[in-house]
């Protein structure tokens, strides 16, 4: 649950910046260039714990997303644009869910709904 709320944080600075600069980030605090150099990275978890967040943006649309890695074939997305609601995306890759974020929601009952959603019987 900590790496989507962190997911869903992080999101929220990277739309804010988005809209004021019009263009997708170069870089931001806390997070690196993957080894492709296409996508920036960070991570979220303890040290025994621990997810990777990846983050794509792409111009002139400035759509962005923030995958959080659970495994090979698994993960959950943080999605969004300039403007607009925050969508995560979740579950099993060939049916995923969808989930509005709003503003003004708490990015952990955000996360904490997603993790019950995802693995209810």
């Amino acid at each position: 649950m900590a790496a989507n709320a962190h997911a869903i944080q992080e999101a929220r600075k990277i739309q804010a910046g988005i809209a004021a600069t019009g263009k997708c980030p170069d870089e931001l605090e806390g997070w690196r260039r993957d080894a492709s150099g296409l996508f920036l990275e960070t991570v979220a978890g303890t040290a025994k714990v621990h997810f990777v967040l990846s983050l794509d943006c792409t111009e002139p649309d400035l759509m962005f997303g923030i995958l959080v890695k659970y495994s090979f074939d698994s993960g959950n997305w943080v999605l969004g644009g300039a403007t607009g609601a925050l969508v995560i995306e979740h579950g099993h890759f060939s049916d995923p869910s969808r989930m509005e974020i709003g503003s003004a929601d708490d990015a952990a009952v955000v996360a904490a709904k997603v993790v019950r959603a995802s693995y209810s019987p």
